[in-house]
């Protein structure tokens, strides 16, 4: 138990060199207690000018008190954050509101949190209302900044961590959700040895998933969390600590501690004594104990390599990143072995997020020759991501072929990319319009 205590800090004091460049990355199941109800839109609420807000979901039946469930998109999109939490604000009799004018690298971003939050109590005439703020990726980020700094109920991070920056008890409600393939998982991660066991408002649940939305059992299990709206007494079936069981048996190691978890930092009085018993019982099996310590040696592992292909990225040419894109893809194949695989999977997506920062400093920078060599590199990882073809049309500016331009950025249109200002900003007017029109 010591050696996963100390090693489990060891992974948090390595997760300080990443910041920035993760920062980057991000801008670029209990039973409810109240009966479920339709939802539907009721209205888009539209200020400053023609700028709409934010989008909302009202349910028919709403609670006297209900709460407020703020859901922030990295990139803007008010109505699909929103539609996160239709059902959950359905099923809670709470109010789910997608904002439209906070996105990454936006200004003021917590004044316009702020705003909306007045307008919101504003609209219906609601003043001591419980606020949920949640986010995904840098919609996270700045969730968990603004109620660092306001009068905030409870906090859902999808995407993104603070490592081990957990609010103290008398701040706010919180729950982490991350995929197992996500390269933010390590910002929140933590041992099931460590204290955080005790930090009975805050918890982070994880999926087989990658860099994303979480599902919505998830969802609904972190909403219910930090508003307190469910325990283990309410649970159907199977008891938690009977799961928890079935889990181990079917080596879903972190799925047996988590499922206790849980319970145990949401049950009545009465019952936390059965799942303390419970989980001591679970971190002194010898098979978790090893599943955790080898867990563990793979993130240390996977922290150490990244480190190191930062400095492959400057000093390894094409064809050495050719031959090691295999290898990775080979590791993230590995059947056998899910824990290194999923870290593989993890340490190529922090490459794409390195290879955009470099790829993009370059460009911007008019370093041409670095920037030509990461553009290729990039392109060999992420040939779908529309940020490569943009950023291809921006190096070809500095070239004057105009051409090239055009058809890059079509490429990146084609691809998913949609941010037209960013585009009027990085390229000349007669260059947008053929685009656009």
């Amino acid at each position: 138990m010591l050696i996963c205590l100390k090693r489990n800090l060891s992974i948090m004091r390595l997760i300080g060199y990443l910041s920035v460049i993760l920062l980057l990355a991000c801008q670029n199941q209990q039973t409810q207690n109240s009966q479920a109800v339709k939802t539907q839109v009721k209205e888009e609420i539209a200020t400053e000018g023609n700028t709409k807000l934010f989008y909302f979901y009202k349910p028919d039946k709403t609670r006297q008190n209900s709460s407020y469930i703020i859901a922030i998109d990295p990139h803007g999109n008010g109505k699909s954050a929103c539609l996160k939490f239709k059902e959950i604000a359905g099923q809670i009799g709470a109010i789910s509101i997608g904002l439209n004018n906070v996105e990454n690298n936006v200004p003021e971003y917590q004044n316009k949190i702020k705003k909306a939050i007045q307008e919101v109590k504003q609209k219906f005439n609601t003043h001591n209302n419980p606020v949920l703020i949640a986010g995904f990726s840098g919609g996270a980020r700045m969730a968990y900044s603004y109620a660092m700094q306001n009068n905030i109920n409870a906090v859902i991070m999808c995407g993104a961590g603070v490592g081990n920056q957990i609010p103290v008890a008398s701040a706010f409600r919180m729950a982490c959700i991350s995929g197992y393939k996500d390269f933010n998982f390590i910002e929140q991660y933590y041992s099931p040895y460590s204290n955080i066991l005790e930090k009975k408002n805050y918890i982070a649940l994880h999926f087989d998933g990658i860099h994303e939305w979480p599902p919505e059992k998830l969802l609904q299990q972190a909403s219910n969390f930090v508003l307190n709206e469910g325990n283990s007494e309410s649970y159907i079936g199977t008891s938690p600590i009977i799961q928890s069981r079935e889990f181990l048996v079917s080596s879903k190691y972190m799925d047996a501690f988590k499922i206790l978890e849980l319970n145990y930092k949401t049950c009545s009085p009465e019952q936390v004594g059965e799942y303390k018993v419970a989980i001591g019982q679970l971190l002194q099996n010898d098979i978790f104990k090893e599943y955790i310590g080898h867990f563990e040696n793979i993130l240390m592992d996977e922290q150490s390599r990244n480190r190191a292909y930062m400095q492959s990225l400057i000093q390894k040419d094409f064809i050495w990143w050719k031959a090691e894109k295999q290898t990775i893809e080979k590791k993230m194949n590995d059947a056998d072995n899910e824990l290194l695989a999923n870290s593989y999977y993890r340490t190529k997506a922090f490459l794409g997020v390195l290879l955009f920062s470099k790829t993009n400093s370059s460009v911007r920078s008019k370093q041409l020759n670095e920037a030509k060599k990461y553009l290729k590199i990039y392109s060999l990882f992420e040939p779908e991501n529309p940020d490569v073809y943009y950023l291809q049309a921006l190096y070809e500016l500095n070239t004057g072929k105009k051409k090239n331009i055009v058809d890059n950025l079509k490429k990146a249109i084609g691809l998913g990319f949609s941010d037209y200002k960013k585009m009027r900003n990085d390229f000349p007017e007669e260059i947008v319009k053929e685009i656009l029109h």
